[in-house]
């Protein structure tokens, strides 16, 4: 943004008849375009009040403008846009927060000692305000390229950030090099606020890898591979898994796009109240309506205290501080590429709000192929698992979560990194319906009938033997409405001593869920969406044997 004459205070000004050629309809057109960009997305801002208007050159003006000879005066910073300007275009203006800075692209060295500067005295929670305002503008600028050309943002102390300069937006779609040096620049500033943050938690905020200076080995994407940290193996509950602690740069961009900005002229698909069925059937309802909405081209949004909070956080992504709570709702937003929405009333201007319910989500089959409808899956399922709770703060309600890996540690203590077990799930889905629901699986995928559900000692020592599992600890979990299965299970003379139970303080369905996920075998109902949950969860970080 340019200085404004301390004269004109809270007002910008244009000039009129000056050799950069701006005239009145021109200002007023990156008016009414700012407007527009701010009515159709939530994360655009400006300083801009009100419309332009033109005014005559006050009286000393020039005089002014021309007294002005050292390097640094007003004068001479201006003189070539005012002098002989006979005319004054007026854009009324919110002053900018003081301590304020402008990011460009045309010097990678600037950027870097300006956000070095601004973080310096930033909190944590401004931090990740900017660390999304940043990751937000990348999508945002692809829907609208010409946003890039000579790119300026102007951040706060409190980490919002500014669209600024908007007139020469007006000039068209940027040049490659022009898209080359902003999509370069803004990688470099989102990696070094990510370290920023890491470095002030000790904890290594998701994608931040080799955080490097910008230079113009970073200007395009197809460089960022050159910078990547070497794989490394995503642990759970000290137990590895055979997919990356991060999601794979290439891989992730051929699944998925960047989240697009969430615009109000488009429809969007909201969840609220409560979900139908128990835990297995609303994860699988989270799912499914993140897929559909990929599938439809739609957008997700999500109430704050809806089924969706109520499921997901107990497990997964907790608010780690109270404080910090608008930095965790930006991750979670851009984890899933959703919108979480605090009261309906924030629903207003959106064009189509389209209400879910549950149930139909649970229902739905995606027509994608198979191989990118469970790509799609995956990199959901992982990024839950990325941002498993460990004890550590608390969900939308302020209630502590609990530890994921509660029930594994209450089996092994410390030799859970190296501990071989084997996990049956026992359920028995409301006694007659389960048989029912079983039936109609076996018919379509050609298993047991009955298997599954009655789990009698030779059925498991069949799955078991083969793997080398049957002198291995075996888990039982179970809903507890069929004891004709513990107690055969207990009885048979091979399964009885191996068979083991969570303690009841440690037992709970987060801690059940991880313990037959980083099983080295699983055996559950396919009729249950709580094992078919698993099972995914399996396939999703590399494991077999389900």
């Amino acid at each position: 943004m340019k200085q404004v004459p301390q004269q004109q205070q809270q007002e910008e000004e244009w000039s009129g008849g000056s050799r950069r050629g701006f005239s009145f309809s021109d200002a007023l057109q990156t008016y009414n375009y700012a407007v527009e960009l701010a009515s159709k997305y939530d994360n655009f801002r400006h300083f801009y009040t009100g419309p332009p208007f033109e005014m005559r050159t006050p009286g000393g003006f020039q005089q002014k403008i021309n007294k002005g000879s050292r390097r640094g005066d007003i004068g001479s910073e201006y003189r070539s846009f005012y002098e002989g300007a006979t005319s004054l275009i007026i854009q009324p203006s919110r002053a900018p927060p003081e301590g304020s800075i402008v990011i460009r692209c045309y010097n990678h060295q600037t950027l870097n000692d300006r956000l070095d500067y601004i973080l310096q005295n930033m909190d944590l929670e401004s931090k990740q305000t900017l660390l999304g305002g940043l990751e937000d503008t990348l999508p945002l600028a692809k829907s609208h390229p010409e946003l890039t050309k000579d790119f300026e943002l102007m951040i706060g102390p409190d980490g919002q950030s500014y669209h600024v300069d908007l007139d020469r937006a007006k000039g068209g779609n940027p040049r490659r090099r022009e898209e080359q040096f902003f999509e370069g620049c803004l990688d470099g500033a989102i990696d070094i606020v990510k370290m920023s943050i890491s470095m002030e938690t000790g904890q290594v905020q998701e994608d931040v890898g080799n955080v490097k200076r910008i230079s113009t080995t970073t200007l395009t994407k197809s460089t960022k591979n050159e910078t990547e940290k070497e794989y490394e193996l995503l642990e759970i509950c000290h137990r590895p898994t055979n997919v990356g602690k991060f999601e794979h740069f290439q891989t992730s961009q051929n699944t998925l796009q960047e989240c697009p900005p969430i615009a109000k002229d488009k429809p969007i698909i909201i969840l609220d109240g409560r979900g139908y069925g128990r835990t297995g059937n609303k994860l699988t309802e989270f799912l499914h309506a993140i897929q559909e909405t990929r599938d439809r081209g739609l957008q997700l949004g999500v109430m704050k205290h809806s089924w969706v909070m109520g499921t997901i956080l107990p497990m997964w992504m907790a608010i780690s501080n109270v404080k910090y709570t608008r930095g965790w709702k930006r991750h979670f937003e851009r984890s899933f590429c959703i919108k979480i929405f605090d009261h309906k009333s924030q629903l207003r201007g959106y064009r189509e709000v389209i209400p879910m319910e549950s149930k139909e989500l649970l229902f739905y089959r995606s027509e994608v192929p198979f191989g990118e409808y469970m790509a799609s899956q995956q990199r959901t399922i992982r990024t839950l698992f990325r941002n498993y709770n460990t004890g550590v703060g608390r969900d939308v309600w302020n209630q502590r979560v609990r530890d994921m890996c509660s029930g594994i540690r209450s089996l092994f203590g410390e030799a859970v990194g190296d501990a071989t077990y084997s996990v049956i799930h026992s359920r028995s889905l409301e006694g007659e319906p389960g048989f029912r629901l079983l039936n109609n699986v076996a018919r379509k995928v050609g298993c047991d009938p009955v298997a599954a559900l009655e789990m009698r000692p030779d059925y498991v020592k069949s799955i078991l033997e083969p793997l080398g599992l049957m002198h291995r600890p075996i888990v039982l979990i179970t809903d507890g409405q069929n004891s004709d299965v513990v107690r055969r299970l207990k009885a048979d003379e091979e399964i009885g001593p191996l068979l083991r139970t969570v303690p009841s303080k440690d037992s709970w369905i987060g801690g059940d869920i991880t313990l037959a996920i980083m099983s080295d075998a699983f055996i559950g109902n396919p009729a249950s969406t709580f094992a078919g949950f698993i099972a995914k969860s399996r396939a999703s970080l590399g494991f077999g044997h389900s």
